[in-house]
């Protein structure tokens, strides 16, 4: 997948630091959860607020998980706008 498929633009929330909570996390990752998890963060670029479930369910009013499957992770994100 290239850059020009992307519609969407995942940016990861850094503290005051500068470092990025969910960057660490993935680093604590296996090599097969880090896949198994980017191919998902892979379908929110490409499906942004279209993405449904199995993949992303809505919590509440902007708040929205990401269903990582084989090893049941949840990412929780939500839309900004430009």
């Amino acid at each position: 997948m290239n850059q020009e498929e992307c519609k969407w633009e995942l940016k990861y929330w850094c503290d005051n630091k500068g470092e990025s909570p969910i960057e660490r996390w993935f680093d604590s990752l296996t090599k097969e959860q880090f896949k198994s998890v980017a191919k998902e963060l892979k379908l929110l670029e490409l499906c942004g607020n279209m993405l449904k479930l199995p993949h992303s369910r809505g919590l509440k009013k902007g708040l929205f998980e990401l269903r990582e499957r084989k090893y049941e992770f949840r990412v929780y994100y939500t839309f900004l706008k430009n």
